[in-house]
């Protein structure tokens, strides 16, 4: 209704991808399935929305930014600070994944198109199909869905119960949500954080709505 189609549903094309990947588990219309995968596989790609020439220019001053700091690519300079030091260490790790991931997925496949076959699917699953089945085989295999286990991960108790509470545990940390300052956007909050003797440490600035 807040969009102007009163007795409709909508689903945000969100940058995160939760609200139409949740929604991919649970929509029975394949083709609506079909329509929302592709679409937000295309977002911002005409129109006054289009990003391409923007994420090109990044590219380009990044790839600038990193000839002029002597680096022969961005990946190059942007892996100097981190564990992993440089691109061809990053390189080789992430080829001796892709073999074994491949082989995973189509193994994945495999076992949802047989699961899909079982339910009288007879044509060849897409990806847009793959999280409908996968909740379904779930739900048969384990008697549980997404929805049994939302209760359990409330932004309140994640949040209280789970991140700060094992930053306590770790460090000793303690954390205390503010109201006093300004925000860029009424989802965002504020939480000064203190160290084991109270001492204040830093601002913690979170957006779990964006």
């Amino acid at each position: 209704e807040k969009r102007g189609h009163e007795g409709k549903y909508a689903i945000a094309l969100d940058s995160s991808g939760r609200r139409w990947q949740n929604a991919l588990c649970v929509l029975e219309k394949r083709s609506i399935r079909e329509q929302l995968l592709k679409m937000s596989a295309s977002r911002n790609m005409d129109g006054e929305f289009d990003t391409r020439p923007i994420i090109t220019k990044i590219a380009m001053l990044r790839a600038e930014k990193a000839e002029i700091l002597g680096h022969p690519h961005y990946s190059s300079f942007n892996l100097q600070d981190m564990a992993i030091e440089t691109y061809e260490a990053s390189d080789s790790f992430l080829n001796e994944l892709i073999h074994p991931a491949v082989k995973n997925f189509h193994r994945d496949v495999q076992e949802l198109q047989e699961f899909a076959g079982k339910l009288g699917v007879s044509y060849k699953l897409e990806e847009w199909d793959y999280k409908y089945y996968a909740e379904k085989l779930r739900q048969e295999r384990y008697a549980y869905s997404e929805e049994d286990i939302k209760s359990y991960f409330e932004l309140e108790t994640v949040l209280w119960k789970g991140l700060f509470y094992t930053a306590t545990q770790l460090y000793g940390l303690t954390f205390e949500e503010r109201f006093d300052f300004p925000l860029f956007h009424e989802d965002v909050r504020i939480f000064e954080v203190f160290d084991s003797d109270d001492t204040p440490l830093a601002l913690f600035v979170a957006d779990y709505i964006a």
